[in-house]
């Protein structure tokens, strides 16, 4: 060959397959988003967990100990006052349970259109 030679050469594109990535599968997004709920609903269920015991037994202990002497003396205001403290404390102890059951069945219900928790 000549160094003054013209030589022709035609390029062809050849695909080369290149290595894919495989990408991380991540969780659909659903059209709502229930996770501040369900997060914040689960944490207020716990709570109220924690405080119904104490709160039924001070309600129980109360309205026993302070219903037996109101019975024997009607006339006795603070025992009455007393008794109707220790009432509303177990009053508030069975709300607070009656809300555990509700916001665990909001929070089953919201896990179950949130494709994040299935």
């Amino acid at each position: 060959m000549d160094e003054n030679e013209i030589i022709e050469v035609e390029a062809v594109e050849k695909e080369v397959p290149s290595p894919k990535r495989k990408k991380e599968e991540k969780p659909q997004k659903a059209k709502y988003q229930y996770g501040r709920r369900i997060a914040f609903f689960t944490k207020l269920d716990f709570f109220c967990l924690r405080v119904f015991f104490p709160l039924f037994f001070c309600g129980m202990l109360g309205c026993l100990f302070f219903g037996i002497p109101y019975s024997e003396q009607p006339e006795n205001v603070l025992f009455l006052v007393f008794l109707i403290v220790s009432a509303c404390l177990l009053g508030l102890s069975l709300l607070d349970f009656a809300l555990h059951f509700l916001w665990r069945r909001l929070i089953q219900r919201w896990m179950s259109l949130d494709p994040n928790y299935q």
